[in-house]
Formats: C-alpha cells, structure tokens, sequence
C-alpha cells in the first residue's frame, strides 16, 4: 500500500506541475520521477535478487525432503529384499540388495552435502548414515543366521531388542531430520511469499510511474513485450516438463480427486497400477479401487475426512485392480486448498506394496510354522517323558524290592517283572525311534508266535504295583487258555494294552481297571461272545479277529462326534481341562490308533463324564498250531551255564560299561574275552592269531563295525573267515542289510539279551575247531 500511495501521489504532483509551471515544470516532475522510479528500481532489483535467494532454499528444502523419501524407501527396501532371501533362498534378493546398497550410499552421500550448511542437521544426517550402516550389517548378520540356523533363528534375531531398538533408533533420526527440514521450509516459503507480494508492490508501483513517465514506457514496450513472450514460452515449458515428470513416474498412482471425490486427474503409473486407462477411470468415483466390505465400513469416506482434519492421511490395505485382483497398497491422500484455505480437491498417491506384503507374509508363516513345530517338540519331548516313566517306575521298584533280602520266590517273581519293565522300556525307547515310521506307513510287523493270555498278564503284572499304590484293582477274568498261541506282533499288542491301561491308572482315583479278551471261534461268523458284544452298541467281532477291552471307573468324558474326532490325535485330551490335574499330552492313544490301525485293526471308546471310560480295539491275529507249553513264553534256562567248549572272542566294544557287560557275559559262559577299543585295533590284533570268534560293535570311533569287517574280509585264511557276530543299537532293516553286506556272520542287538548271546556262541562252539576259523 505505501507504493500505490507513493505512486498516485506522483501522477497528481506531475500534473498539477504541468498545468502551473509548463514544460520546465513537467520536466522537472519527469525529473524527480526518474530519480524516484530510479530508487524503486534499485529496491525492487534487491528485493527480486533476495527472492531468487529464497526460492533456492526453497527448492534445496525440496530436494532434501524428497532425498529423505529416497533413502527410507531404499531402506525398507534393504530389509525387504533381506527377509524375502531368507524366505525363499533366491539370491536375486541378494543382487537386488547389493545395488540397492550402492545407489543408497550415493543418496547418503548427497544428503551429507546438502546440509553440510546446518550443523545440526549435518550432525544428525552423519547419524542416520551410520544408523542404515548398522541396519545393513545387522540385515547381513540375519543372512548369516538364516544360513547356519535357519528361518526361525533369523526371525528370533530380527525380532530382538538391540535390531528393534536399531530400527526405532534409524526412524526416529530420520523424522528428526525431516520435521527440521519442513520447519526450514515453512519458514523459507513464509518468506518467500513475503518477498513476492513486496516484489509485487514495486512492479505495480514502477506500473504507475509508467504512466508518469509516458516517454520512457513507450520505449520500453517492445521490450517488455518481448520479455512478457519469453516468460510465457519458459512458463509453458514448466509446465510441460512437470507434466512430463509426473507421467514417467510408473511405481506410483497419482491421481487428483474434486471434493467429492471423482477423479479428474489420473496418471500413467495409474494406469500401470491399476489397469484403467484415464478414458475409462475420468469422472468416476474413487470407491471403485476398494473392495466391497471396505465399501461398506465407509472406508473411502472415512480417509477425505481424515485428509480433511489433518491435512494427509497415509494407509495401507488392499485395494483391486480393473480386472478384479486385488494388490497391498499404501495411500497418502492430502487435501488440497487455496490461498483462502477453501477445499478445492484432493491428491492421492498409491504405490504397488504386493511383494513386500507377500515376502512379509511369507515371514509370518516361517514364524507361525516354527512356533508350531518348537510347540510340538516340547509336547513330543513330555509325551516321552510319560512313556518312559512308567516302565522305569516298574524297574526302580524292583530293585528297591530286591534290596530288602525277599524270599527266593518273591527274589524269582521280582527279577522276572524286572525283566518285563525293561523290556517295555525297551518298546517305548523303540516307539520314539518308529513314531516317524508309523506316520510314513513304513512300520515293520513281527509275525510270531505267542500265547494272548500269557501277555495280557505280563501288562497286569507289570502295572499292578502301580494301581496299588493309588488304591485300585487291576481285574482280568480271562477265559483264555493260556495254552491257545496265536500269530502276531507280541510287541506291539503289549505296548498297546500297556497305554491304554497306563491311562485308566492315571484318570482312576477309586475302584477298579477290568482287561476283558474276547477270541474268535474257528468257522463261526459270529461267537456268543461276539453277540452280546454288539449288544451293547459295538460293532459285532468279525470272524479271526480278537477284541480288547481297557474299562476304568474314573473320571470319564463327554464323547460327542467332536471330541471323537480329535481323541486319538497326538498331544491331546479328551478334555483339556485334564491336563491341568493329570498331566501327560495324550501321545498314548495317538501311538495306539496308528499301531492298531498299522496292524488292520480297529479302535475306539466310550464314555460319559463322571461314569469313566472304556476302550476297546480289535485286532486279527492268524491261529498257530504250535505249542508254547505251560510255561512263560521266554526261556527261564540258565545263560550262564559253561560252555561245552571254551571260545577265544575279540570283544571290539568302545563303551568301558559294555566291555565290562560283555566280558563277565562271556567269563560266565567260559569262554575268554579279549578287549580293544575301536576297529582299527580289531583288525591288528586278529593278525596275532588264536581268536575263534568276534563280537564286533557297530559304531566306533576311528574305524567304525562295517569297515573294519569288510577289511577282515580281505585278510587272508584263516583270519579272513572268523565268524564275525554284530553287536549294534542300531537294528533298522536298512542297516542290516548294509552290515550283512560288509561280510557279517550273525547280528545281534543291544541290550544285549544274555539267551540270544548264548544261542549264538554255542551254535559256533558247537562246529569243529576247524571249521570255526576256515
């Protein structure tokens, strides 16, 4: 206003002066106003030179915003591509991050130089370099992880407080950095609009004095003309270029709304994006990128208001493309508004987030997939410890028995359920070791003799110590003839009965646990016995099979179809509020189903809450026409008898416990053992001479079983031919084949069975001496 005033005043003065004084008075007045229009020139010249200033910094608070966007970008990228190598091992990650890395230390660089100005800022951008330094290292790191530990330990890595606080630390910086520099802007676009508005009062104010001065502006005109067609072209070109710009930007949808939302402005990365082209999408309402349930939450409503409110709304969700697929898109909507602040529109940028969404998701299943599995370990690992303590409360227990000096009847009964908790901890040792078999359908069947009377007492036996101590009464009231020998897997059936009576001691507090047999009458379809059993709502006993029955008086459960369903699952209950007061995870019954139905059988059960639980299951078992006597079925003979003849044994055993297991063994049968540690010693000292026979252990330390028998092999006679017997842990069909194949004799495993040990040595020390080293 002081220059319109300035001005106007000037053209009265000129002239009144030129109508009182004539030409020396307008002479004069042209006179004062070239030294006025002189002295504004020169303000106007400072002022037009300090706005050029201005705008500079301007612009350099532009680029340094826009190079923070760059870096945090190629950041985010870095972790990306880190963790989308670790999820799928495809080294173009790897390549992709190196040169991510490459134009990020450039970005860093630059960012450096443009605030090398503001110490502060400089102080905080050296910072964040060495911050992204950090982050990129500890993404290396996680890559480390990943190789050497897997998935899961990388992921526990990245998750861990020093990364998060890293990350946290990095993204704080970084919005220091950015929040200073919105400031400077702020303050430098204030400032410049001030010099704008000034700039516009002297060029108005030199308008006016144009007309004082008519002569100077008439000359001036065509000048001015020219400059005013010059500055248009440049304005056009601007304008051109920026169009240009924002059409080869094809990572990101930029599209401009009116203020009800209907597009009126739509970019080529729109189209990229999406797949509508601007003929298509013009005019319509943007709803149509969101899906339908987004739609009717209001979504799109709900970001113009918040972009309203606050000036930008940023989100990330899914959105759909024009054929109908959807894409994760993150969404920066901002209100635009006038120099009046009156809403004039809307701008929205998208970018395409599809593939960190999937390598993001793709981690989160990695995750959920090793929790699962760490979760399933640590119920598989109490599932054993179950399994294995019961049969070792049975072992325990009779060695403390024996040590109170019982008589010689109880002293025999003591070691024989000895014998028989130990070889049901053989079983569930061996069950941990054919669990994945079973799961695979490659579980190997015994079919052997044995009488089902004599083992269902065996399993009685061996847990009535156990009901006892809680009170209860184990009832078998068979009216099996415990002569009757069937064909089948013993070792199976008692790991099965054994579960099952195991759980019914677990879940009685008071009563009783009845086993009930029920056997197949040969040539009848259905047995009396089978009839009243499919009275009572189970499936009639099938011709050759034979029916189990476990019945408690306990606790019980509700047996609904659901319940039914996941019963026999591993690592559940019934109901699961009995982990809690009983304990174990149900591994039991899972290792039941798959045995039973391993061996063509059928298992079920029923219950009710509060009226315990029984089950039942069948399996077929061939009759046998052989006679396994009254007796137990195991031989009750003395091992330890002399020998008819002494054998010389080379004992090749690495374990000092065996070796001495194995020499008393064999001192105690009369026979001599000599002792060595590994397989390479076997094979030296067998060159001494005088060995009839060698127990060889399978896995040795500097020569392992197999090499050293295949080495003997190739000695010459009479040592090359020494019966070689195996004595291994390891008794999978797979390695036997493979031991045989190196030139075994005989094989044998560990626990070393004392009678199958005395078969062997006494089918040798029964050939000639001769024969036994030919």
């Amino acid at each position: 206003m002081p220059a319109f005033a300035l001005v106007s005043a000037l053209e009265s003065s000129s002239i009144r002066l030129a109508s009182r004084f004539g030409r020396r008075a307008l002479w004069l007045a042209v006179a004062s106003a070239l030294l006025i229009v002189a002295f504004v020139g020169y303000l106007g010249v400072q002022y037009i030179h300090a706005e050029g200033e201005r705008r500079g910094w301007v612009d350099h608070s532009h680029e340094i915003l826009t190079l923070l966007e760059t870096i945090q970008r190629f950041s985010s990228a870095d972790e990306a591509t880190t963790l989308a190598f670790i999820t799928t091992s495809d080294k173009r990650y790897l390549n992709l991050q190196q040169t991510n890395r490459v134009t990020q230390d450039v970005n860093l660089k630059h960012l450096i130089e443009l605030v090398v100005d503001n110490p502060e800022q400089s102080a905080e951008a050296r910072q964040l370099s060495d911050l992204i330094l950090q982050r990129q290292a500890a993404m290396n790191q996680m890559i480390g992880i990943a190789r050497a530990n897997g998935q899961q330990a990388a992921s526990a890595y990245f998750e861990s407080p020093p990364v998060r606080e890293l990350i946290s630390t990095q993204r704080e910086t970084f919005g220091q950095i950015q929040k200073q520099e919105l400031v400077l802007l702020g303050q430098r676009e204030q400032a410049s609009a001030d010099a704008e508005r000034k700039a516009a009062n002297f060029a108005a104010a030199g308008g006016f004095m144009s007309l004082v001065i008519l002569l100077l502006a008439l000359i001036d005109a065509k000048r001015q003309a020219d400059l005013r067609v010059e500055a248009e072209r440049e304005a056009r070109k601007s304008e051109e270029r920026f169009r240009l710009l924002i059409e080869s930007v094809r990572d990101y949808a930029i599209i401009i709304l009116d203020q009800q939302g209907h597009i009126t402005s739509w970019s080529d990365g729109a189209t990229q994006i999406t797949g509508y082209h601007a003929d298509e999408i013009l005019g319509q309402h943007f709803s149509c990128f969101y899906q339908g349930e987004d739609i009717r939450a209001d979504a799109p409503a709900h970001e113009l208001r918040q972009a309203m409110q606050v000036g930008r709304y940023e989100t990330e969700s899914w959105r759909v493309r024009k054929d109908g697929t959807r894409f994760w898109a993150n969404v920066i909507t901002s209100a635009m508004r006038d120099d009046d602040g009156k809403l004039i529109g809307f701008s929205k940028v998208t970018r395409d987030l599809s593939e960190r969404k999937r390598a993001e998701d793709e981690m989160m299943r990695a995750r959920d997939a090793a929790e699962a599995a760490t979760i399933a370990k640590s119920n598989f690992l109490a599932a054993m410890s179950h399994e294995l303590r019961t049969p070792m409360t049975g072992v325990l227990g009779m060695i403390d028995l024996l040590r109170s000096s019982p008589t010689e009847q109880d002293h025999e009964l003591f070691l024989e359920t000895l014998k028989s908790s130990a070889k049901t901890l053989m079983t569930v040792l061996g069950d941990i070791l054919d669990f994945s078999k079973i799961e695979a359908g490659r579980l190997e069947l015994e079919k052997i003799d044995f009488s089902v009377d004599r083992l269902v007492r065996e399993v009685v036996d061996l847990y009535a110590g156990q009901a006892s101590v809680k009170g209860l009464v184990i009832q078998y009231p068979s009216q099996i003839d415990p002569a009757r020998v069937v064909k089948g897997d013993p070792t199976r059936l008692r790991q099965i009965l054994s579960n099952l009576v195991s759980n019914a001691i677990k879940f009685t507090s008071s009563g009783h646990i009845e086993i009930r047999v029920t056997g197949p009458v040969d040539g009848a379809a259905e047995t009396p016995e089978a009839a009243s059993i499919s009275a009572t709502g189970r499936p009639a006993l099938k011709p050759g099979r034979w029916r189990f029955e476990v019945k408690d008086t306990g606790v019980g459960f509700d047996l609904d179809e659901v319940t039914r369903s996941y019963l026999f699952d591993a690592f559940t209950q019934a109901d699961l509020s009995t982990t809690r007061q009983f304990g174990g995870t149900g591994l039991g019954l899972a290792i039941c189903k798959r045995l039973v139905n391993a061996m063509g059988g059928e298992i079920n059960a029923e219950s009710q809450l509060g009226d315990g639980a029984l089950f039942w299951f069948d399996l077929p078992l061939e009759p046998s026409t052989a006679s396994l006597g009254a007796g137990p079925v195991s031989s009750e003979s003395n091992p330890f008898q002399p020998s008819a003849r002494s054998l010389n044994i080379l004992v090749a055993e690495d374990n000092p416990v065996n070796q001495l297991i194995v020499t008393y063994m064999l001192q105690q049968m009369g026979h001599v053992a000599t002792c060595v540690e590994n397989g390479r010693l076997a094979v030296e000292r067998v060159t001494d001479g005088g060995f009839d026979l060698i127990l060889m252990d399978m896995q040795m330390p500097e020569m392992d079983g197999a090499t050293a028998t295949r080495n003997i092999r190739q000695l010459p006679a009479p040592y090359g031919t020494l019966p070689i017997i195996a004595l291994t842990a390891d008794a999978t069909t797979r390695r036997r084949e493979e031991y045989f194949d190196a030139g075994l004799t005989d094989f044998l495993t560990k626990p070393i069975d004392a009678d199958a040990l005395r078969a062997a040595l006494d089918h040798f020390a029964a050939l000639p001496p001769a024969e036994t080293v030919s």
